[in-house]
């Protein structure tokens, strides 16, 4: 057995004993998993370099493949693994979320949309709908791209509400690098939608702007809440 075959050996079963906290090295994390992307060699300083470039192991994930296979000895095949960290632990979030809650108020909804928009680097729109019980009745991405730039996709959105069923929808959106502050393309947008919500008997409950691990409601905002009245 080799000096980094010991030490990644050591550094496994420190992991399985005590998983990773607060506390754990962001360097460590990153050699963790550049153990399974890096075979039969010593992954301490790529580990070093890539927090180094990027300041945050969040950071590295959300990292473009292409960029992160420019490292010595992280291929393109390998940095894959990276990429497919937040896609997956959004979705078990999901899961997660769907099992445990109810959808009955604003901030079991607020939680849900998270888990929905976890790790997403780009800007979508996405609607949920749910009935008298909170009750889950469907949710779909309906268009990608920043809202101020794209039409809005009234014929998808009230198709998807037809085929729910249900009487009351929730739209979201990301502001992916900016705070979670409504603007006035949002405002003209929220109202768009629910007018066409309206026609088809669909009450438009609340309309959440998303940024990293937060969200603004604008039904709860003092603002905004004359939309939803």
């Amino acid at each position: 057995m080799g000096v980094h075959d010991g030490h990644r050996k050591r550094f496994k079963a420190e992991f399985i004993e005590k998983g990773i906290t607060a506390a754990t090295p962001p360097h460590k994390i990153l050699e963790l998993l550049l153990y399974f992307c890096v075979v039969q060699k010593d992954t301490n300083v790529l580990a070093h370099e890539l927090f180094n470039k990027y300041g945050s192991v969040a950071a590295v994930l959300d990292a473009p493949i292409e960029e992160l296979a420019e490292f010595k000895g992280l291929s393109k095949e390998s940095a894959l693994l990276f990429k497919i960290i937040n896609p997956i632990a959004g979705y078990c979030q999901s899961e997660k979320i769907e099992c445990m809650y109810e959808l009955s108020g604003p901030d079991k909804i607020g939680k849900y949309m998270l888990s929905k928009f976890f790790g997403l680097q780009n800007e979508r729109m996405a609607i949920l709908f749910i009935d008298a019980f909170g009750r889950n009745m469907g949710f779909e991405f309906v268009s990608e791209g920043e809202v101020d730039k794209v039409i809005v996709p009234i014929r998808k959105i009230l198709k998807a509400a037809i085929n729910s069923g249900a009487l009351i929808a929730v739209i979201a959106h990301n502001h992916p690098n900016s705070p979670a502050l409504p603007s006035a393309s949002d405002i003209e947008t929220t109202i768009i939608i629910k007018d066409a919500l309206k026609s088809i008997n669909v009450r438009l409950e609340d309309h959440l702007i998303i940024a990293d691990n937060d969200y603004v409601s604008l039904k709860q905002s003092t603002e905004y809440e004359y939309i939803f009245e």
